[in-house]
């Protein structure tokens, strides 16, 4: 397998990867989306792209969510 016959296999991936995380984010705020798609092994990046913001966003997310675990 050559580099480009690796990145269209990639590319296809990831669009897999989106597809099939839409339904778990639908009608939900990133505050409640980023962690799930976090405990599926996304990183910050993939997350921004499938919900729309920016990978701050979505870090500042995942943090807020951490502390509020702690409280508990």
């Amino acid at each position: 397998m050559d580099n480009n016959q690796y990145q269209a296999l990639e590319a296809q991936l990831t669009t897999i990867m989106r597809l099939l995380a839409a339904p778990l984010i639908r009608d939900k705020s990133i505050a409640e989306s980023a962690p799930t798609l976090a405990k599926l092994g996304m990183g910050n990046n993939e997350i921004a792209v499938i919900c729309n913001t920016t990978p701050n966003v979505v870090r500042t997310a995942l943090l807020r969510a951490k502390k509020g675990r702690k409280n508990q």
